[in-house]
């Protein structure tokens, strides 16, 4: 990744925020895209100097081409669940999830299945995945699942340490108006 210059940019994980349950959802429909890197372009010989590992790129946009069958958007979309700080990455995102549609469970799915166009899916929040002709039952990669609930933990933890770091500040000024009372108190007595 630092031969290819791709090691400082922040893996998709850590930039997009997803809606508490529905982590499962957005790990199954994106896979592999998870880690995805933003890359400024693509050379050929890297197809030759691969890394150790599975990695996604995200390409420059292409200058034109809209995407077949763009009119139909999804009535309870994915993507109202996911956040990304990463204007590129956000981009992607509406890319991959924006013919992703929701539903609270298998049943209300499966009644969902007649009407979704080609390309198009159906995501619970257990990540099971359903299009127009298959059933995908999720399973959670061992190696990347947990991956979007853990960063919104460490989000929410992070926002909750702010919180009490500025309570302890707010405390310590008020003890030291105490210490100064205490002080004058004294001086006087």
């Amino acid at each position: 990744l630092h031969r290819h210059g791709l090691d400082r940019h922040q893996p998709l994980w850590k930039v997009m925020h997803v809606d508490a349950g529905w982590e499962d959802a957005v790990e199954a429909v994106l896979r592999e895209r998870i880690g995805t890197l933003p890359a400024d372009q693509f050379e050929a010989d890297w197809a030759r100097n691969r890394p150790g590992s599975k990695v996604s790129l995200l390409l420059p946009a292409p200058e034109s081409g809209a995407s077949a069958g763009q009119s139909w958007r999804p009535d309870k979309p994915l993507l109202a669940h996911v956040r990304c700080d990463e204007p590129r990455l956000s981009v992607a995102l509406e890319e991959w999830l924006g013919r992703v549609n929701t539903a609270p469970d298998l049943a209300t799915a499966l009644h969902q299945q007649e009407t979704l166009p080609a390309g198009a899916l159906c995501v619970t929040p257990q990540g099971d995945l359903l299009d127009r002709l298959s059933l995908t039952l999720f399973a959670p990669d061992a190696a990347e699942h947990g991956l979007l609930e853990r960063q919104r933990e460490i989000d929410e933890l992070a926002a909750l340490i702010a919180l009490r770091e500025d309570r302890v500040a707010e405390e310590q000024a008020r003890l030291s108006d105490i210490e100064q009372q205490l002080q004058d108190a004294q001086d006087a007595v």
